[in-house]
């Protein structure tokens, strides 16, 4: 059996950064499943493939009409995420669309400030799931992120 690796695809990072799978929500947004999942008529779907998650998640990103919210188990499944469902968005719809609300760089109960990245990570995620334009926004977070507490949400607006 033969490995493909980047060398033997022809792929170079710089390809792989650039590469967008988005030409794909046309095909999923003429799905009946998806339909009724977007009418509300069907539960989230437990039993999706997880190759097929990122699709869906972008799917309903580009449909909904609000901002969608994904929640991990940890910050490295977060990062994943991101990446993930980036390669579904249009590149056109707007820059960010895509937020990780990151964790905390301290234990909930250590006394250590976190680092500016951490603090514009968590704000630039919380704006966009305050956010009322028109365009497709996702927040995606790990449980940890959320249990920590942040500033009150009269304070962005």
């Amino acid at each position: 059996m033969t490995r493909c690796t980047p060398a033997t695809t022809g792929l170079d990072e710089d390809s792989k950064a650039h590469m967008n799978l988005s030409g794909l929500l046309p095909f999923l947004k003429d799905q009946p499943a998806f339909k009724d999942l977007l009418r509300g008529h069907t539960p989230a779907p437990q039993k999706l493939y997880a190759a097929a998650r990122a699709l869906v998640i972008a799917g309903v990103a580009t449909e909904g009409t609000g901002p969608v919210l994904v929640v991990t188990g940890t910050a490295e499944q977060a990062e994943k995420w991101v990446e993930q469902i980036e390669l579904f968005l249009p590149p056109t719809q707007g820059p960010l669309l895509v937020s990780r609300y990151a964790d905390p760089d301290s234990l909930p109960f250590e006394r250590i400030p976190w680092t500016g990245r951490t603090r514009q990570l968590r704000l630039t995620a919380l704006a966009a799931l305050q956010q009322k334009a028109n365009r497709p926004s996702v927040v995606v977070s790990s449980a940890r992120a959320l249990m920590q507490k942040t500033l009150p949400a009269r304070m962005f607006r």
